[in-house]
């Protein structure tokens, strides 16, 4: 009998449990629950209606960019976008299982198309603590699970968009986006740290980054960065543009690669002897146009002890050296970096928040006392496109360089697509011109900007009905 008041009194409880979870999950509130004389339990439903609406407009419109830039979201499909065939070119050799990006040397670890900003430059919770403007859309091993994404977890390396950049016409294919910075201070895309990256803590032996830029002037003697990661005073890649005074009087732009670790803790190079001599303190150095497109690869080889910088332009029919370093030392790497100012920055120099004020990173031109990047106005001004990371040195893959050589080509063979210029509507039988131009027209003659939303959006009273469900 004790046994039968005790399991009822135990349903009881259970009862009055779950109706107290039903009224507080109804109400929104937080409840404590006496489970037994010694064990509490509290259940917190901590997302209010107003949520509720932020997540399912938030999907509406993630399904509706799904639509019309399946680029973007490609990976939640698995499909890639046959109309851009560099990004085609690039992502195929990744495996597009759902479960795996797979760990093929010819894929990414981290890949930034540029193509546009995650809901058109709204701003996403993982990307908006440091106070940034946008999330660029990231992919690659690095991104985490493929099966997350699948679901809607966001990337790990979407890139925090600082300042505001704007969209442009690509590079790598002009039918599709890239992104423009204006040169102005605090305007930059900030990678998070990543293990892929940045972080893993016993460095980098080997690394490529690729892109495409295209450089507006930068100013006499101005230095502004495209890519770096690190900081001028341990260890760290960059790639910049510089202005500078020609024997004629004038100014000539020059491209710029620069590698280097000056940890004493660490196999020094990029850096200079207490004697003044130097060790491997000069960066790699060659002619570009301003205001013309360029590819361009930094390579990193620890086990050729070199490192190289691979660029075509306009005027190449191949991808050329555009220089290399030869003779590191054995053991040469980049260490891990990161942390608030070290991380990869595309587009100039890191601008983190620490402590509540933002600060701003370092890199280097080259491993002299004055090699320093640091301060204002060196941030990027112009055109950048289509950035991807390896973990490898791609050019000892022997079918790199002609791969990535068709590639250009075809992307440079692919014209925009011009709008459709509209065929003149007939006027009726017995209407004149004259009297087609002395028409008033009315409101009700063409849908305005809002009525085209609401239409998109399913009506507003479908949009309040689908947001109270």
């Amino acid at each position: 009998m004790k046994g039968v008041l005790a399991f009822m009194t135990s349903n009881v409880g259970l009862v009055v449990v779950v109706a107290t979870l039903g009224l507080a999950l109804a109400l929104h509130k937080p409840v404590l629950v006496e489970v037994g004389p010694r064990n509490k339990a509290i259940h917190h439903h901590q997302k209010t209606q107003e949520h509720h609406q932020q997540e399912k407009l938030m999907r509406r419109e993630t399904v509706k960019k799904h639509q019309s830039s399946p680029k973007e979201y490609q990976y939640h499909t698995g499909t890639l976008n046959d109309d851009d065939p560099y990004h085609v070119a690039v992502m195929s050799k990744c495996n597009l299982n759902p479960n795996s990006w797979g760990s093929e040397a010819e894929c990414p670890v981290a890949y930034w198309s540029l193509e546009a900003p995650h809901f058109n430059g709204q701003t996403l919770s993982h990307c908006s603590a440091s106070g940034s403007s946008g999330c660029a859309v990231g992919e690659g091993q690095a991104c985490g699970q493929a099966s997350g994404q699948l679901f809607g977890d966001p990337c790990e390396i979407d890139g925090e968009i600082h300042g505001s950049p704007t969209s442009v016409d690509g590079l790598a294919t002009p039918n599709n986006k890239a992104m423009h910075f204006s040169g102005t201070d605090n305007e930059e895309i900030r990678i998070p740290d990543n293990d892929y990256i940045n972080t893993q803590s016993t460095g980098y032996l080997h690394r490529t980054v690729e892109l495409w830029f295209k450089a507006e002037h930068p100013g006499n003697g101005n230095i502004r960065v495209i890519f770096t990661e690190g900081n001028s005073s341990d260890t760290g890649l960059s790639l910049y543009v510089k202005e500078n005074n020609t024997a004629g009087g004038d100014l000539g732009v020059s491209l710029h690669m620069f590698a280097w670790n000056r940890d004493n803790q660490a196999v020094e190079f990029g850096t200079m002897h207490t004697d003044g001599s130097k060790l491997w303190a000069d960066p790699i150095s060659c002619a570009i146009d301003a205001d013309k497109k360029y590819y361009a690869a930094m390579e990193f080889d620890s086990t050729n002890r070199a490192y190289t910088l691979w660029y075509k332009g306009p005027d190449h029919d191949d991808l050329e050296k555009c220089g290399e370093v030869t003779g590191l030392p054995v053991g040469a790497k980049i260490d891990h970096h990161g942390h608030d100012t070290d991380n990869a920055v595309i587009g100039g120099l890191t601008n983190a928040i620490i402590g509540g004020t933002a600060t701003e990173g370092s890199s280097r031109a080259d491993g002299t006392s004055t090699g320093a990047i640091e301060g204002s106005g060196h941030n990027f001004k112009g055109t950048i496109d289509e950035v991807a990371i390896y973990n490898n040195a791609r050019s000892q893959d022997t079918n790199w360089k002609a791969e990535r050589e068709s590639n250009i080509a075809a992307s440079e063979s692919t014209q925009p697509t011009p709008a459709p210029t509209p065929a003149p509507t007939p006027a009726p039988a017995g209407v004149t011109d004259d009297d087609v131009a002395s028409s008033p027209s009315t409101a009700s003659d063409s849908n305005s900007p809002s009525d085209a939303v609401e239409d998109d959006l399913g009506g507003t009273d479908d949009l309040t009905k689908d947001l109270a469900r």
